[in-house]
């Protein structure tokens, strides 16, 4: 497998964007960001609450999609970051 991603990306098929890809909801795609026109907005920010396994605490995440997080699978911490250490390797 990862030698067909090098073969697609010496191709030029594939390529490191300066962001993660972009889904479109109405579409049911993903676009690369040359699809996409950024504009900034004021939105709403929601504040949701992810319940440590076994545990009676819980991981707040600040999001202006709250929606997305039934899709959600993982939340991910910086490693280098000491503030997350107590964190890692705790399923929510």
């Amino acid at each position: 497998m990862k030698e067909v991603f090098v073969d697609l990306y010496k191709k030029g098929l594939i390529y490191r964007g300066k962001r993660i890809i972009n889904w479109d909801a109405i579409s049911q795609t993903a676009l690369s960001d040359d699809e996409i026109e950024f504009k900034e907005v004021k939105d709403k920010l929601y504040y949701v609450k992810y319940p440590f396994i076994d545990s009676d605490e819980f991981l707040t995440i600040a999001t202006t999609r709250p929606e997305t997080m039934f899709g959600d699978v993982a939340v991910a911490v910086n490693p280098n970051d000491n503030r997350y250490n107590n964190l890692k390797n705790k399923i929510v």
